[in-house]
């Protein structure tokens, strides 16, 4: 499974700082919403939101992994979004989060969304990544980034 597969550039986003999280998952939700018009925006919205109140997906090292499943998708999607000056995700190591993977899934009986998150999980376990990810000017800086990292993880 490659990361690759559930990624194109224009679902990577330049966001300016928003005002704080339900902000930023607003917006972003949006632009998902552009994106693919057969899901529900709201029900998705609803579903990141119920997530973040059991567990913020805040993970540290300025990364979240919000995620969540939404009828209308044929397949999982990463959502990669640049979060300009950071946003407070209440992330489990107080800092600001920069870098957002969010990971969204038709509901399903197989892994395939846990092993998604489980190779996000690696590949922001390097901190040469996440510099990477953080001085990245642009989308395709940022995708060239992320099937960079995608190689290295076979």
């Amino acid at each position: 499974m490659h990361l690759k597969d559930y990624i194109s550039e224009d679902l990577i986003f330049i966001i300016p700082g928003p005002k704080n999280k339900l902000d930023f998952l607003e917006t972003l939700v949006a632009r998902v919403k552009d994106r693919f018009p057969r899901i529900d925006e709201r029900a998705l919205f609803d579903r990141l939101i119920k997530r973040e109140e059991e567990v913020s997906t805040g993970i540290g090292h300025g990364v979240a992994i919000p995620h969540a499943t939404v009828e209308g998708l044929q397949k999982s999607h990463c959502v990669i979004a640049k979060v300009l000056g950071g946003v407070d995700f209440d992330a489990l190591d107080g800092a600001l989060v920069h870098t957002i993977f969010l990971l969204i899934s038709p509901p399903e009986p197989g892994g395939v969304h846990l092993r998604l998150l489980a190779r996000i999980a690696r590949f922001v376990m390097s901190p040469t990544f996440i510099q990477r990810m953080a001085s990245a000017q642009d989308t395709a800086e940022i995708y060239a980034s992320l099937v960079e990292e995608d190689s290295r993880h076979v």
